[in-house]
């Protein structure tokens, strides 16, 4: 038989006899869960991000494809999802917070606290569940995965826990200690299913379990054989879900229809140090699949697509091939009068040729297309842009990022896509590496203000009713546990807060990495002067939109040449602001 024993709270004898249990049961309820999210506080200020109501699209593809084998195999058990993270008012999300910690950070205090009651929920809405699988993604959320466990076992130690997602997959171990029974490795639309109809058919796991972690059958994920999302799961309404990571959507975008993450490829070839993408074997869907999914999320009412693809332009390792698939796939969303974002995304370097800066113009045009109207808007409407660390390299003409452009073919594309209109653009900048030195900084101060100048200069020429918004996404480089970069800060001795007692730091805002030149805190410090410098604040926890209308919303002078902001902004609780967004129903991140 199979291996479960490891050392912790919870044993494998015990795992064993909770498995058994489900063998030959003829009633059995199975829930998947997303737990609430952290906040950090400095007083009332968050110092961390504060995502809660998105769509929960990992939660729901899992639970279509146990039910859909569930029901192939003729077994009658009953599956669910539960959200104990989203809240019902997101223009108060300050009124739902639950401290449950304090500690110091630098020269400050710093409050943990759930947004939410997710956590007082989850005993009423689980307490006769037989199977619980949580989501475990993120770091910073790994003590509220760590206290639903705790939850969960006190409620019933017989119910059988399962916890995946990349941070389980990173340190199985740490979650098998704090009582998980078993840790999902790698995606588990397969291996899951199967665990449960063999438990149900008192069949051997010996293949399937190994050292308490449920391993990922075959080779990779065929995404044509999945089955379509089951929006039946939801027990909200799609409006509930009206936000990604980059922040909310226009009122005219949420009139069309829901909001919800899709993916038309998983993993990535790259290896970049601090990613763990890389984990995931890839595979990409066919364009005739990708029509039908997106034909079925119409058809349930979603007008919106958040394109959560690991490397979305990966596809074009097929050559000519790929770059004809990816010209159908957005020639599909544009004829269907679909909205789309890049909320994980866009290696910008392959718009351009291989060996060359000539652009893939038709590709481009469609990819950014939007259709210039804020009261019937499609198209690309917001996407993350990675500059990632290069930046802090001055006018050096190469990064050590391979993947990367040089400095300035960067901001030639960057120059492109604020042309074509796209009206909100994250700009991701990593800082806060161990060789960041005061120079770097000046640096980076330098083309962020470049860039500034740059978008000014364009939008102020251009004749589009939309113009392009900068949201400058500084992130603080965080080693998360599965890369090269955590095991490079471990081996320096480099990290300043552990890991199990501090989870909440590891959130891409507060650094955790004591660096040649700066400590952890002065990072952070560092990351929050840069923030000023590009009129971006994170006092309100949340990147809302702001409506003005006429050329009352617009700034008067160019921002690149002084500190006006436009009449109506609010400077000290915005997210960034760069330029006057849209022209007639104009809008601003506050």
């Amino acid at each position: 038989m199979y291996d479960l024993s490891v050392p912790g709270s919870v044993s494998g004898d015990n795992t064993l006899q909770r498995a058994q249990r489900l063998r030959r049961k003829r009633s059995a309820s199975i829930h998947m869960i997303s737990v609430p999210t952290p906040v950090l506080l400095h007083g009332d200020e968050p110092v961390s991000p504060n995502r809660t109501n998105y769509f929960p699209t990992p939660q729901l593809m899992l639970a279509s494809s146990v039910l859909d084998r569930l029901e192939a195999e003729g077994i009658p058990w009953t599956v669910h999802f539960d959200d104990f993270k989203s809240i019902p008012d997101m223009e108060h999300w300050d009124a739902y917070l639950q401290p449950y910690a304090e500690f110091q950070y630098g020269h400050k205090k710093l409050t943990k606290a759930y947004v939410g009651d997710g956590m007082q929920r989850l005993p009423h809405a689980l307490w006769d569940a037989d199977v619980v699988c949580i989501t475990a993604n993120f770091t910073l959320e790994a003590y509220p995965v760590v206290q639903a466990i705790a939850t969960l076992r006190r409620l019933d130690p017989n119910k059988l826990i399962l916890v995946g997602g990349r941070d389980a997959m990173a340190r199985p171990d740490y979650f098998l200690r704090m009582g998980a029974d078993l840790v999902a490795y790698g995606d588990a639309d397969y291996s899951l299913p199967e665990l449960l109809v063999r438990l149900y058919r008192d069949e051997d796991l010996d293949d399937l379990v190994k050292s308490r972690c449920l391993v990922q059958t075959g080779e990779r994920i065929q995404m044509d054989g999945l089955p379509f999302m089951r929006f039946e799961f939801l027990k909200n309404p799609l409006t509930h879900y009206c936000e990604s990571g980059g922040g909310q959507f226009l009122p005219s975008i949420l009139k069309k229809g829901g909001v919800a993450y899709f993916e038309s490829s998983r993993g990535c070839f790259r290896e970049c140090g601090y990613c763990t993408e890389r984990l995931t074997k890839r595979s990409e869907m066919s364009v005739q699949r990708f029509k039908d999914e997106v034909a079925w999320y119409r058809a349930n009412g979603v007008s919106t697509v958040m394109l959560s693809d690991d490397n979305l332009l990966q596809r074009l390792n097929h050559g000519e091939r790929g770059e004809l698939e990816l010209i159908e796939m957005f020639e599909y969303l544009k004829k269907m009068e679909m909205v789309w974002e890049f909320p994980v995304g866009i290696e910008i370097g392959r718009l351009m040729q291989k060996d060359s800066s000539d652009f893939r113009e038709h590709l481009f045009d469609l990819m950014f297309w939007n259709s210039d109207d804020p009261d019937n808007f499609s198209g690309a409407f917001r996407g993350l842009v990675p500059f990632e660390n290069i930046l802090a390299d001055g006018d050096a003409p190469e990064t050590n990022l391979r993947k990367m452009r040089t400095v300035n073919e960067n901001m030639q594309i960057l120059s492109r896509v604020i042309a074509a209109g796209m009206p909100q653009i994250n700009l991701a900048v990593m800082l806060g590496f161990p060789d960041a030195t005061k120079d770097k900084l000046k640096a980076t101060r330098k083309n962020l203000e470049t860039i500034m100048e740059i978008r000014d200069d364009i939008t102020d020429e251009s004749d589009r009713l939309i113009g392009s918004h900068i949201n400058f996404s500084l992130f603080n480089a965080t080693p998360y546990p599965g890369t090269p970069y955590f095991d490079e800060v471990i081996r320096e001795k480099r990290l300043e807060y552990g890991i199990e007692e501090h989870p909440e730091l590891w959130n891409l805002y507060t650094s955790v990495v004591r660096g040649d030149t700066f400590t952890a805190a002065e990072n952070t410090e560092n990351r929050h002067e840069l923030l000023q410098l590009t009129r971006s604040h994170h006092s309100s926890g949340k990147v809302k939109l702001h409506f003005g209308s006429g050329d009352e919303a617009r700034p008067t002078t160019r921002k690149s040449k002084n500190n006006m902001v436009p009449p109506g902004a609010q400077p000290d609780a915005r997210d960034s602001y760069v330029g006057s967004g849209f022209r007639g129903d104009s809008f601003d991140v506050v």
